[in-house]
């Protein structure tokens, strides 16, 4: 058990009671002269329990009622660890990149919630310069802004590589502005990009995962920080090991190529350097 969440949750739920019950109690303090008068001692004390007691359940019904409203609008409660944990048993186990991507895309957007996700991934070297190219991506919502181009913007890229961190569009408005910051802000603002986190591996961003806004208008919360970034960071080793794996797969098949290649061409020199023999010498 989290000796502070619980701790956290008592609290919240005291200070709720309190200031729901203040304005109750400000209205039987003006009204106490008339009720006194009117009711009797009995009357008057089963009319202070019904007060407290509504009192008292008006924040187990606004969380129940906000519990209810969350089947039919777009706000959903996460279990991050039970998410993080499922994760990296997946993570752990996939070697297919193909696959390995469509679970990271998945997993980002429905724990998030988000207009859409997608993920981006290194181009190959012989292109100067850090190159992000798409390798998957979902838009969530027909009517979204939500944009994944076939590269990423280059502004993006640079921030990435310099901070290695994620980047979070709405605390980039906040920040002091300055040219190259402001042109970032407005390459996300753009593509309608409301987080982006690094794939990395080896001290070396090999990609990218974009998030669109939640679909609630909600911001991203520190624990919806953890948990993704956290997420990312598994996500940047196991793509590492699926490229490794496919680039292993390929050369043990241009291999076995090559050794069916050479026993067909001995075979087939073997054959024709083969006399027909005669039956027998030849009588002058």
């Amino acid at each position: 058990m989290d000796v502070r969440l619980v701790i956290h949750r008592g609290l919240t739920f005291t200070l709720a009671l309190a200031v729901s019950l203040v304005p109750v109690g400000g209205l039987l303090a003006l009204a106490w002269p008339r009720l006194s008068d009117q009711l009797d001692a009995d009357e008057l004390g089963a009319l202070i329990v019904a007060v407290v007691a509504v009192g008292i359940l008006i924040p187990l019904t606004r969380d129940a009622a906000g519990r209810l409203l969350d089947r039919y609008v777009y706000r959903t409660r996460v279990n991050y660890q039970r998410t993080l944990r499922e994760a990296s048993e997946a993570l752990t186990r996939v070697l297919d990149l193909k696959v390995l991507l469509q679970f990271v895309n998945y997993t980002v957007a429905t724990s998030t919630n988000s207009e859409g996700a997608a993920v981006y991934l290194q181009a190959g070297t012989s292109e100067p310069g850090p190159r992000l190219r798409r390798a998957i991506a979902e838009k969530r919502h027909a009517q979204s802004h939500f944009d994944t181009p076939e590269a990423a913007p280059e502004e993006i890229i640079a921030a990435l590589t310099q901070t290695k961190d994620l980047l979070l569009t709405d605390e980039i408005a906040h920040e002091r502005p300055t040219i190259a910051r402001e042109r970032l802000h407005e390459a996300l603002s753009r593509l309608n990009w409301a987080l982006v986190l690094p794939l990395i591996s080896e001290a070396r961003v090999i990609g990218a995962i974009v998030v669109g806004p939640k679909l609630s208008g909600d911001p991203f919360y520190p624990q919806d920080l953890d948990l993704l970034m956290t997420l990312a960071n598994q996500a940047g080793v196991a793509v590492k090991n699926a490229q490794l794996y496919a680039q292993v797969l390929l050369a043990n098949e241009h291999l076995n190529n090559i050794v069916s290649t050479i026993e067909s061409g001995s075979w087939r020199s073997t054959r024709a350097g083969r006399s027909p023999s005669s039956t027998g010498p030849r009588r002058s």
